[in-house]
């Protein structure tokens, strides 16, 4: 029995005295981790890392260097590297609660624009990071500087389009580098040791690292800023508005009503519709259908209908007629459908009256292509219009009222933001819209409504088709680059295809 008893104080003893020699060999490897070997290719850049408190550990002794690096990783190591200021705001993610080890890196990122989310509201902060999109949210850390030339990988047409100009400065400032066979590999997940080893490249260079990009400013003064990453855009009187919606103009009620039911089980929370088009009965059915089965609740949906100019006479009358076809105890947004000199002002201030009575929550204009014809019921009125809806599109991209109407606040909404009906395949078979398209690996439509997003249009592509529908909502996980935004811009005639 004692020699039992001696054989297991013995053993223990022996587990003790390895436990603390293995805790004792990772404390004298170079890097400080039991998983780093001295002579592994990274080994040099996880050390400079750890000593410069840009990258720990997953646990004190393991860096586990071939496990993929998540978003929230990266957000936290850039946000180090910056210095940890404090965020401009608190996190616009659904999935990023108060209280993380990563809620304030994610909510400086964002705040600085260097990374976004997913367009429904999360941030996706356990997905791992491809090569492209590393090398991505890193040219943005550095200002998004120009590049010299395209990448010079064998793969390089595997690279998304987002990608092309961020991959092509990394690999020229030696950043980044091939894998086997100059390949880089642009989908495949990074790895912890090599952001480790990217990371140090880029921060150690002799040059200062470039400072944190100011976060993107809205094209003209007043202006109100898109949150992309929570798809919405605040309003001139407070509301806040979805910036992709679903369009209801040509389609009858039945059609109208099955539409706005598969838009709202897409995603959308946007529904246009006017008096003229006569569906706002079937739109309002679509809703309630929605809403009956717990797809989405009213408070979460944002309805637009428009007055038409033969009801300007009797405003007031007009928007109760509307509610009473819509089925609704209130409207989000309510437009006048045309300019009309004669008797629009009385039209505004019909509406103006509703918004008081809470009827209306806000209220706007269509169709008044001039800064004339806009300030002149402008001045007339009382409350500035939240919205101009016109005909824009990248061949007629509305410039000129967009810069003008900045001044109130009011942000722009495209109507016919495909062409419109018999000018779709116009736009969606132009080579640089086509050619855009191809490098994402998304369609010409996909890329249009991309387009109007980031130029900062609200958006409102219309169809009968449930796919098509599916679709028009799938724009959240790519991004047009500034030399794609700039070739979109370029396509601009100042060509209408409508004549109203």
């Amino acid at each position: 029995m004692k020699q039992l008893t001696r054989l297991s104080a013995l053993l223990l003893a022996c587990l003790v005295l390895l436990g603390t020699t293995l805790v004792a060999c990772a404390a004298e490897q170079p890097s400080g981790f039991s998983d780093v070997s001295p002579d592994a290719w990274y080994a040099d850049a996880v050390s400079w890392c750890r000593e410069n408190g840009i990258m720990g550990g997953t646990s004190e002794t393991a860096f586990s260097p071939n496990s993929p690096m998540t978003r929230a990783m990266l957000a936290t190591v850039l946000h180090r590297a910056a210095g940890e200021p404090e965020a401009g705001r608190t996190t616009p993610f659904s999935d990023v609660s108060p209280d993380t080890w990563y809620t304030e890196a994610v909510a400086w990122a964002a705040d600085q624009g260097l990374v976004t989310g997913y367009g429904n509201g999360r941030f996706g902060t356990d997905d791992p990071i491809t090569r492209e999109q590393l090398a991505t949210i890193l040219w943005r850390y550095a200002g998004s500087p120009e590049a010299a030339g395209g990448p010079d990988f064998k793969d390089a047409a595997d690279l998304s389009g987002y990608a092309r100009s961020a991959v092509s400065w990394a690999a020229v400032q030696g950043i980044v580098t091939g894998l086997n066979e100059n390949r880089f590999a642009p989908r495949d997940n990074a790895t912890r040791a090599q952001v480790a080893t990217i990371l140090t490249r880029y921060l150690s260079q002799d040059t200062q690292p470039a400072p944190v990009p100011e976060p993107q400013k809205p094209e003209a003064a007043g202006y109100p800023a898109f949150d992309l990453a929570a798809g919405t855009v605040p309003l001139n009187d407070g509301h806040t508005m979805p910036i992709l919606g679903i369009g209801t103009y040509a389609l009858s009620d039945q059609q109208a009503e099955n539409s706005v039911y598969w838009a709202l089980k897409a995603g959308f929370r946007l529904i246009d519709t006017a008096r003229i088009y006569g569906n706002e009965p079937g739109v309002g059915r679509g809703i309630r259908r929605a809403i009956d089965e717990g797809i989405v609740k009213r408070e979460e949906i944002f309805v637009t209908t428009k007055m038409w100019t033969s009801d300007f006479g009797n405003g007031d009358a007009a928007i109760d007629a509307s509610l009473s076809r819509l089925g609704l105890d209130y409207i989000d947004l309510m437009i006048l459908h045309h300019s009309q000199p004669s008797n629009d002002v009385q039209a505004y201030q019909a509406m103006e009256r509703a918004v008081e009575a809470g009827k209306l929550r806000s209220i706007g204009l269509s169709n008044y292509y001039t800064p004339a014809d806009f300030d002149r019921l402008v001045n007339a009125t009382t409350i500035k219009p939240a919205l101009l809806q016109n005909e824009t599109h990248p061949y007629h991209q509305s410039g000129e009222m967009k810069g003008h109407i900045a001044q109130y606040g009011t942000v722009l909404e495209s109507w016919f933001p495909l062409g419109g009906r018999g000018n779709t395949q116009t736009l969606f078979n132009d080579p640089t819209i086509s050619g855009i398209a191809q490098a994402h690996g998304v369609s010409s439509a996909q890329v249009i409504i991309r387009w109007h997003l980031q130029a900062g249009n609200i958006c409102i592509p219309g169809s009968s088709n449930e796919q098509h529908i599916i679709e028009d909502f799938d724009v959240w996980d790519f991004a047009l680059t500034d030399q794609e935004m700039a070739q979109m811009t370029a396509l601009e005639r100042d060509a209408r295809f409508a004549n109203y």
